[in-house]
């Protein structure tokens, strides 16, 4: 009998809930103009904040290879 079991890694940023992974298995997320690293600990580290680009609000995202798309939707 094979017994698949999930577990928890890290609570998301407040408003996340997509991630991705890059080719070397990190999970990255974004959180309004942040794009962020889990790391090993547990904890959400900031690789990058997109705001000086006029850059946020970011609900999506995807990586492959070595790209990433991102997509920000402006709020009215």
């Amino acid at each position: 009998l094979v017994s698949e079991k999930s577990r928890t890694l890290a609570e998301m940023p407040i408003g996340t809930e997509d991630f991705a992974l890059d080719e070397t298995g990190n999970v990255i997320c974004a959180s309004d103009s942040k794009l962020m690293k889990l790391t090993k600990d547990g904890r959400w580290q900031t690789l990058i904040d997109l705001k000086p680009l006029n850059i946020k609000n970011i609900n999506r995202l995807a990586i492959s290879k070595n790209r990433m798309a991102i997509v920000s939707v402006s709020k009215s």
